[in-house]
């Protein structure tokens, strides 16, 4: 039996507007969604997203849920069974951490594929996290730009007197 989290911090602030923030977990996403309610601003991206493609069995959305006051290196929230999936409002100290509870047998391997992107709002989040957890999205982007930096490659090249200078390009 194993435990794993997964933990990034967020710059939830999108909007240019620090106070008016609030994150949760989603049902409808089934991921964390940070959003920030704003005005006067010029694009329509509002909320971040953070999504598995498995179901967390506990998770985190602020930093003093999840580290408190000890140092990085023994973060309070794992000193628990699991995190304290508790949702927070008007906090600029985001944290994304996904806990998984997973049962391995001896050689077994388990792949957690986990997405964050940006959105204009949670039915965007959505789509777009649906789009990318799909099976082999990740494997098959590497495949497709490394084939695409091959082809740039072979026809981009520098013969300068510095190899250094020629490595580059």
């Amino acid at each position: 039996n194993l435990s794993i989290v997964s933990y990034s911090r967020p710059d939830a602030n999108v909007t240019q507007h620090w106070a008016y923030g609030h994150a949760d977990y989603e049902e409808k996403l089934g991921g964390l969604y940070f959003c920030h309610d704003a005005f006067n601003i010029n694009h329509n991206y509002s909320g971040i997203y953070v999504k598995s493609d498995i179901k967390p069995d506990s998770y985190d959305v602020t930093d003093i849920n999840f580290k408190g006051y000890n140092e990085w290196g023994n973060p309070e929230g794992l000193y628990n069974d699991q995190l304290s999936n508790k949702g927070i409002s008007f906090d600029n100290h985001y944290c994304a951490a996904l806990q998984f509870n997973i049962c391995l047998n001896a050689g077994e391997e388990k792949i957690i594929n986990i997405v964050a992107g940006i959105a204009t709002d949670l039915e965007n989040a959505s789509v777009l996290s649906e789009r990318y957890l799909q099976k082999d999205f990740f494997e098959d982007s590497i495949k497709f730009y490394a084939n695409e930096y091959a082809k740039m490659d072979a026809v981009y090249m520098v013969k300068t007197p510095d190899e250094y200078i020629n490595s580059m390009v």
